[in-house]
């Protein structure tokens, strides 16, 4: 069922035509209610580059991380991460930065009702 439909009147004496606009607006809020709960609850895609946070020269290991917030989505920009971390690794020496697979998700901030931001951190090895 729509939200307004159109009816089509025709006089009674002559051949005219009227239009009314019937709107029904208590099935376009019931519909709107019962939607309401999925839309404060979807998750919305983020756009996140890591950003160099840690690491060890003497073992040329660098750490790049992200926050993640409570519903969102991240979209990672890796490339870019992996251009911080290959720029530290020849600050330091070494050509280039090769990840390590996965990632380290640790909470950032509890909330009472548990992790309420998650940072996400991946290890980069600089090689010869």
């Amino acid at each position: 069922m729509s939200v307004a439909s159109i009816v089509s009147k025709e006089g009674s004496h002559n051949s005219e035509r009227s239009l009314e606009v019937k709107s029904n607006k208590g099935e376009a809020v019931k519909k709107f209610l019962i939607f309401l709960p999925f839309l404060t609850f979807a998750a919305c895609e983020v756009a996140k580059t890591p950003v160099p946070t840690g690491g060890s020269k003497s073992d040329g290991l660098v750490e790049v991380s992200y926050d993640v917030g409570p519903y969102e989505v991240p979209l990672v920009d890796w490339d870019a991460a992996q251009a911080s971390a290959t720029k530290r690794c020849n600050a330091w020496g070494y050509p280039k930065a090769d990840p390590f697979e996965g990632v380290k998700k640790q909470c950032a901030q509890f909330t009472y009702s548990g992790c309420n931001v998650q940072t996400v951190t991946r290890t980069y090895q600089c090689t010869r």
